[in-house]
């Protein structure tokens, strides 16, 4: 548990995953890449219960959003 605690730590990038969060299912994927251990999501949802790890979802971004027509919108200057 402690390997597992310290590879959570670190980012997923620099496992040469294409994410840059960990989830339970690449969580399960690592699991199974380094110590060949088959584990299902739920476990892996344990394990960051356990390790005291909270679920952050990243906020999305509008891809033609005009910052000064959102400046506008805003109630609050």
């Amino acid at each position: 548990m402690a390997e597992i605690n310290h590879d959570l730590r670190r980012n997923p990038g620099e496992f040469g995953y294409d994410q840059n969060l960990w989830d339970s299912k690449l969580l399960m994927h690592h699991i199974w890449e380094k110590f060949h251990v088959k584990t299902a999501v739920r476990t892996c949802q344990m394990i960051f219960h356990r390790l005291e790890f909270r679920r952050r979802k990243p906020r999305g971004v509008i891809a033609k959003g005009d910052p000064e027509k959102q400046d506008a919108f805003k109630k609050t200057p």
